[in-house]
């Protein structure tokens, strides 16, 4: 996409929202272009808005924690009863063809950078214009969808945070030079088309295969996800699992194993990796104990690994098999050998409640950094390069079917810690042999909140059948590989938030302050940032 072809699509997008019709009642959900509980992806408002109705009695508890949901999920978590959103949404179609709903979305940032969690999408200084839409089908047991996603940044000129270790390229992380992670990408105009939300499937006796490029998140969290969550979008990949939870007697198990190749950014200082490419692997499996209704127990694990000349082999997903101690890996440091080639591994453990009677969630997951080297070195320094997480959701007031409460608070912490004067500890997501990171062209696979060493959301939700209307505080650090992790300080935000439900399309906006309070003065800075998009039904 050339910036002057970007620029006049964004010009176009804000003459269509700037015509956006005026309120009328909920329009015909029997209409091809109805809104459906998929169509935003894991990590999206309809998601978000299901798991809401757990916690009021509208739909099963039950896991959450694979995402995105199957063709079966969606089906057996489509809500039949009443609530605020009943006469918007319909269940997914269980044949033909149908729109993916188009929309477009201009995002303004005045200060610095600013945009987590919005899949491919990065937000420079100035202005971004998205494009989104599609089209989606099913037939018996196979579905697909063909739904990119498009962007254009200005990308204007900022001051960026000066890079720890004064590095002279451009546009580095200001940590380390150890992952693709750039503040900037470049000094002018960007785009990017991307496949966005596609895939393909076959979905039957339980089980589930396909392509897809489409974000995941694993793990309970709703604003980070230590492992995989919408921050960058999804990693082209091959995918194989079961389509839901399955009964095994003593509870119900659910799992998937994929495997894709990752792309760098154009500031990647991996001069190592010729072809610009890794090997993605990642494995998350939960159970659901029978007797417990509403707790969810898991693991996840993922490994980077250099692309292999002339493609990956059957043999390549081994490392997912392998033991967690590197005391029990022949050959794990002598790279002369299949076993010790570079890589990077990340895991983690999670664990979530529902108790809908109380309207209460709680949740919680436990992350780890590479290999421990035997059993001593697990238990008796279990935090080295680790990230944990606690989250609570919370029903305000009595359920009705007209309008819900729903409070949420997150806390994140990844900071180095004290082990750091002993033993060698950096940040999360960032590695020495594989030093593109945690990253898909050059944004977090995961979480900001834990690669910012802490973070914390909290805030609040209203849903009623006009839409939804949410404020809170952020907070993402912005530490550095020292104990404690003080860095250059934190991002605070207090945003405003909202859809509106329209006859014609749903209007989506969200205004906030960024304030950077750093460590010294000369840190400081403040972002105005501003959003606004128009959805079409018809």
């Amino acid at each position: 996409m050339t910036p002057r072809t970007a620029r006049e699509w964004a010009m176009a997008a804000a003459l269509v929202l700037a015509a956006v019709p005026t309120p009328a009642h909920a329009q015909d959900s029997t209409r091809r272009a109805a809104p459906r509980w998929d169509e935003e992806g894991a990590g999206g408002q309809n998601e978000r808005y299901l798991r809401a109705l757990q916690l009021v009695g509208e739909i099963p508890v039950r896991g959450w924690s694979v995402r995105g949901f199957s063709p079966a999920e969606l089906k057996e978590l489509s809500p039949t009863g009443a609530h605020p959103w009943a006469k918007r949404i319909v269940a997914v179609p269980t044949s033909g063809w149908w729109v993916v709903r188009p929309s477009v979305e201009l995002i303004a940032n005045s200060g610095f950078p600013w945009g987590y969690n919005d899949g491919p999408t990065w937000a420079g200084k100035g202005i971004t214009a998205v494009a989104k839409g599609g089209v989606a089908g099913r037939w018996r047991g196979v579905s697909a969808q063909v739904a990119p996603h498009a962007w254009w940044a200005q990308n204007a000129n900022f001051t960026p945070l000066p890079p720890v270790s004064k590095n002279t390229a451009a546009y580095v992380d200001y940590v380390e030079t150890s992952i693709d992670l750039p503040q900037r990408f470049g000094a002018t105009a960007l785009g990017q088309v991307d496949l966005g939300e596609s895939w393909v499937r076959v979905d039957g006796y339980g089980m589930t295969a396909g392509f897809s490029s489409a974000a995941e998140w694993w793990g309970p969290g709703v604003s980070s996800g230590t492992i995989l969550s919408n921050n960058a979008g999804g990693i082209p990949r091959l995918f194989v699992g079961t389509s839901s939870p399955r009964d095994v007697r003593i509870g119900h198990v659910h799992g998937r194993v994929f495997a894709g190749r990752e792309a760098r950014s154009g500031f990647s200082l991996d001069t190592a990796n010729k072809t610009g490419k890794r090997l993605g692997l990642g494995f998350i499996g939960s159970f659901e104990p029978r007797g417990v209704p509403g707790l969810e127990l898991g693991v996840t694990r993922f490994f980077h690994r250099a692309w292999r000349e002339g493609g990956p082999r059957l043999s390549d997903i081994k490392p997912l098999w392998e033991p967690f101690l590197k005391e029990n890996i022949p050959g794990k440091d002598n790279q002369t050998t299949v076993a010790g080639q570079p890589d990077n591994q990340l895991a983690s453990l999670f664990g979530r409640l529902v108790l809908p009677k109380s309207g209460l969630e709680v949740y919680g997951e436990f992350g780890r950094e590479d290999h421990s080297w035997d059993a001593m070195d697990l238990t008796t320094e279990p935090e080295h390069i680790s990230a944990a997480t606690f989250g609570v959701q919370k029903r305000i007031g009595v359920p009705n079917s007209a309008a819900y409460w729903i409070m949420h608070a997150e806390v994140v912490n990844g900071r180095v810690t004290h082990l750091k004067r002993v033993r060698g500890e950096g940040l999360f997501y960032g590695h020495s042999q594989m030093r593109d990171g945690h990253t898909l062209r050059g944004q977090l696979l995961a979480s900001p909140f834990v690669r910012g060493g802490s973070g914390a959301d909290v805030g609040v939700d209203h849903y009623t059948a006009s839409g939804r209307f949410s404020v809170r505080w952020v907070r993402i650090g912005l530490a550095r590989n020292t104990e404690g992790g003080l860095g250059y300080g934190a991002t605070h935000v207090i945003e405003a938030s909202g859809v509106r439900f329209y006859t014609r399309g749903d209007l989506i906006w969200k205004a906030g302050i960024d304030r950077r309070v750093g460590s010294s003065a000369t840190f400081d800075a403040t972002n105005i940032n501003a959003e606004i998009g128009w959805r079409w039904t018809r």
